[in-house]
């Protein structure tokens, strides 16, 4: 005998609790103008700063001014910065070697690589032993 089925159960909600059609589930959402954390760290960091280098006063973003700071403390020993700083430069040099091996080929390597394809497919061609003929 089968169970007569209510409506309402695993994975079948009661119809009075659902959402009304044209109703949001989060009518106040996000407040127009909010930014998340990365994107008010990203405007705060390209603020400009005046900054004393060897005496001097010059203009450059927070964010060229930390830098600056960063390698600074690496250059005089900092043991843990300079870690975490070749680190970075690792990991900047490893996503360019990636970039630039898929950039496309330009129009002379592409000759070059023709070339050399035709010049093979002839040795292969003539280093094949000779078949012999069936009569």
């Amino acid at each position: 005998m089968g169970k007569k089925l209510s409506g309402v159960g695993y994975k079948r909600p009661p119809k009075r609790h659902s959402w009304k059609k044209g109703q949001s589930g989060n009518p106040k959402g996000r407040p127009p103008g909010h930014r998340n954390l990365a994107a008010a760290l990203t405007a705060v960091l390209h603020e400009s700063v005046s900054v004393a280098i060897d005496g001097e006063e010059r203009e450059m973003t927070k964010l060229e001014a930390v830098t600056r700071r960063l390698v600074d403390k690496a250059v005089n020993g900092d043991p843990r910065v300079m870690q975490q700083l070749l680190a970075e430069i690792h990991k900047n040099e490893a996503r360019t070697a990636t970039s630039e091996s898929t950039k496309a080929l330009r129009e002379v390597d592409r000759e070059v690589l023709e070339t050399l394809y035709v010049r093979l497919r002839r040795e292969a061609v003539a280093d094949r032993p000779a078949q012999p003929a069936t009569d």
